[in-house]
């Protein structure tokens, strides 16, 4: 669906490229985590691949459309919508409703096709008892469905949460993940996720691990974590339940393995050492 072909972008104001020859091809339905610190590129990787940036050099192609081509930039951002970390630089009405409705009526949508996208919308957050409250007075988590039933609404084929998550709690940021996730399976939809925190990453098909605008690897959540060198030298913080597997086996002279994503399993291994 999302084709990148040796894309390279520099700002005007920057002496180096902040996106480096990236080759990536995400399918459609696939579920992708760019991973990566601060000032890795991943903010800039996101812009470029709903045509909000267009590349210097390589191209950017959604369903074939090449971003180069000014005609197809609005068609490509119809077809994958971003979602960035602020939702109330968003917002443009001061009913919930009414802010969702905004992306479809910009389509020229008739008023009834535009009344069940924004019904539809706000039942898949779990969010239809809001849709007269003001934005303004919602909770950031709230803030954070309403601004992700507003992507919904637009219908796109690939949806990319630029570090959206921040802001939450650990329980926030995991029911969203698992909303973003039955979302993307119910409705056949692209979903790449930006982020630098490693907890956020057990539900994705594949990583792509971020480093100073190059994608220094690609693989799965669980091979990620069998390169912990990797992942300290490249400044990340390792999941909480590998530190403690690193703890134990540390303390205890034990092989338990760092692919580990469940306490339960864990719990499981220890049991019969105890």
């Amino acid at each position: 669906m999302i084709r990148l072909d040796q894309v390279s972008y520099t700002y005007a104001n920057s002496i180096s490229p902040v996106i480096k020859n990236i080759t990536l091809n995400v399918e459609a339905g696939e579920k992708l985590v760019v991973l990566g610190k601060n000032g890795s590129g991943k903010s800039t990787l996101a812009r470029l691949m709903n045509a909000s940036l267009v590349p210097d050099t390589g191209n950017l192609t959604v369903n074939g459309l090449n971003s180069r081509q000014a005609e197809n930039r609005r068609i490509i951002r119809q077809q994958v919508s971003l979602l960035g970390a602020m939702p109330d630089h968003g917002f443009v009405s001061n009913l919930v409703e009414e802010d969702i409705a905004f992306g479809p009526e910009n389509l020229g949508l008739p008023p009834s096709d535009i009344r069940k996208r924004v019904d539809t919308a706000l039942n898949l957050v779990s969010m239809e008892d809001y849709a007269t409250y003001p934005p303004y007075l919602l909770s950031g988590g709230q803030k954070q469905r309403i601004a992700l039933a507003g992507m919904l609404a637009m219908q796109p084929a690939g949806m990319i949460i630029d570090e959206s998550l921040d802001m939450l709690s650990r329980r926030g940021r995991s029911e969203m993940i698992n909303l973003l996730v039955k979302i993307s399976r119910e409705q056949a939809t692209t979903l790449v996720l930006i982020t630098q925190s490693i907890e956020d990453i057990w539900w994705a098909d594949r990583v792509a691990v971020l480093e100073q605008g190059e994608i220094k690897l690609l693989t799965t959540p669980r091979q990620l974590l069998l390169q912990l060198q990797l992942i300290e030298e490249m400044g990340l913080q390792l999941p909480e339940i590998t530190r403690i597997i690193q703890s134990i086996n540390q303390m205890a002279g034990t092989t338990i393995p760092a692919d580990i994503t469940e306490l339960n399993t864990l719990v499981e291994i220890l049991c019969p050492l105890l």
